[in-house]
């Protein structure tokens, strides 16, 4: 992403802050000379003076398999965006642009074993739908298992 200097943030908290309130992201990981894109939720958790971010997809989804920790993965988080007028300026020589914020975390993913799935999903229900978290509690063993067997939750470490 191309990024001026002037533009860069690198305070842990405010990118943190971001990232939760713009949790829905593009998940990007490249092999072979392949990219491979998902669109989920992710969540960011703040790990020491970094950042550790945990998502899942359905295993059926081909990316899923790229999960392993061996491909690097990139997730971008995207906040507001805007065309912007060069009539906005008293420049009679500015062009035309697009204002954005976006977070771009860069990292290497691995899957989560069934009790730190079962605990993502947990934080997942905290984050998105409190309310559902006692029917999921409540509901039948089986059919959570089948559940949590057809996803691919993962977790990063936001590495930049």
């Amino acid at each position: 992403m191309y990024l001026p200097q002037f533009q860069r943030v690198e305070d842990t908290q405010t990118l943190l802050a971001f990232m939760r309130e713009h949790p829905f992201t593009n998940v990007i990981t490249s092999t072979s000379g392949v990219a491979a894109v998902s669109h989920i939720p992710v969540l960011a958790f703040r790990d020491g003076d970094g950042i550790r971010l945990r998502g899942h997809m359905a295993r059926s989804n081909d990316h899923s398999a790229l999960l392993d920790g061996d491909a690097p993965t990139v997730v971008v988080f995207q906040g507001p965006h805007a065309y912007v007028s060069p009539l906005m300026y008293d420049d009679a020589g500015a062009g035309p642009t697009w204002d954005y914020i976006a977070v771009q975390a860069s990292g290497h993913t691995r899957v989560l074993d069934d009790d730190d799935t079962h605990e993502f999903l947990h934080e997942l229900l905290a984050a998105f739908d409190p309310d559902f978290r006692a029917r999921w509690d409540a509901a039948d063993e089986a059919l959570r298992t089948c559940m949590v067997g057809g996803i691919a939750a993962f977790e990063m470490d936001v590495k930049h």
